[in-house]
């Protein structure tokens, strides 16, 4: 499991071995009546995962088995009714 916490700056970027699987869990205040769905995309925005998430104790989580070394954003989104970003995190496989 990692904390996503929404900071400012590319050495605030969360840290994950690549390779192995994760849990994200975000600093984000949820609705239970919305959707969410999670996209990561490198550090020049091609996107590398689309992920619906869970709510879970009042957070949003989102499990996904791995990525390869590098440089990520994860952005998350309200889907309904129009797909809107509602944070951006940094995210780094080293």
């Amino acid at each position: 499991m990692l904390l996503m916490q929404s900071l400012r700056g590319s050495e605030a970027a969360a840290h994950i071995v690549p390779g192995r699987p994760y849990r994200l869990v975000f600093d984000l205040s949820v609705q239970a009546t919305v959707d969410y769905e999670v996209e990561i995309v490198d550090e020049i925005g091609n996107r590398i995962l689309r992920i619906g998430v869970e709510v879970r104790n009042g957070q949003l989580t989102v499990p996904f088995e791995t990525l390869a070394r590098g440089s990520y954003w994860v952005r998350v989104y309200r889907t309904q009714p129009d797909r809107q970003v509602l944070a951006e995190y940094g995210l780094r496989a080293d």
